[in-house]
């Protein structure tokens, strides 16, 4: 049976990935180190329903400073793991992008450099871009990015980009832009939207208002997510930013 492992598990698109994986017959090993970017509590409930399938494992690793021998073998791996955020990566906080984005990703690259995966993919952002010259934003656009989330970010498309020409491995950077569903971040506009809508439901039910339609969310491994995501990078086409 192929072993997918995803970094970043219990996060919001790393617990929608994890599902759809074990739906298509994987059997999958989500690692996590359930930082307290946001509450940590999020994160374990993202992870109820794959926790409950008998082909899912869990491993709480924190991919910068453990022992990550601990990592079993695997045929793909979907790093989907960062410290997300433009506005807190400025000052003192971008030693923890560093870790998280910068050294997590190059340790992980080493950990399976000789394990002949028959795929990395790795998840980079739009930020990378900068100001965008075009829009949409073509994946041949020249990488500015404008904040320091934007840089570590990159670092890891290049850091993937190295160990891809060195290994001969396939390799994908997925840029992503706004993505959204059940268990984004609480701290994204949809979602403070969203719940700002809810409860504008809940009391709008008085004679002479009309509520808000419920909105509703594809999770973001359905079929069919309408993903507001431009480009993404393939290992082939990465190789002219060198």
């Amino acid at each position: 049976m192929a072993v997918a492992l995803v970094t970043g598990a219990a996060g919001f698109i790393g617990s929608h990935l994890s599902e759809r994986l074990l739906a298509e017959g994987l059997d999958v090993v989500g690692v996590d180190a359930f930082t307290d970017t946001y509450d940590p509590a999020l994160k374990r409930a993202n992870l109820e329903t794959a926790k409950q399938h008998p082909r899912f494992r869990l491993l709480e690793l924190d991919l910068a400073s453990d022992d990550l021998t601990a990592l079993p073998e695997a045929q793909v791996v979907f790093h989907q793991a960062a410290e997300a955020g433009v506005r807190p990566s400025w000052g003192s906080e971008f030693q923890i992008y560093v870790e998280r984005n910068i050294l997590a990703t190059q340790r992980l690259l080493e950990r399976y450099r000789e394990a002949g995966l028959e795929r990395f993919v790795y998840a980079s952002s739009s930020s990378v871009y900068g100001e965008a010259e075009r829009w949409p934003t073509p994946e041949s656009a020249l990488p500015r990015p404008v904040s320091p989330y934007g840089v570590s970010k990159l670092a890891g498309e290049h850091l993937a980009l190295l160990y891809a020409r060195q290994t001969g491995r396939p390799t994908v950077a997925l840029r992503y832009f706004t993505v959204y569903g059940p268990r984004q971040r609480p701290d994204m506009a949809f979602h403070r939207f969203a719940g700002r809508k809810s409860r504008y439901t809940a009391t709008a039910a008085s004679p002479g208002i009309s509520p808000l339609s419920r909105t509703r969310w594809r999770p973001a491994g359905a079929p069919g997510l309408r993903r507001r995501r431009r480009g993404s990078t393939t290992w082939e086409e990465a190789r002219s930013w060198s």
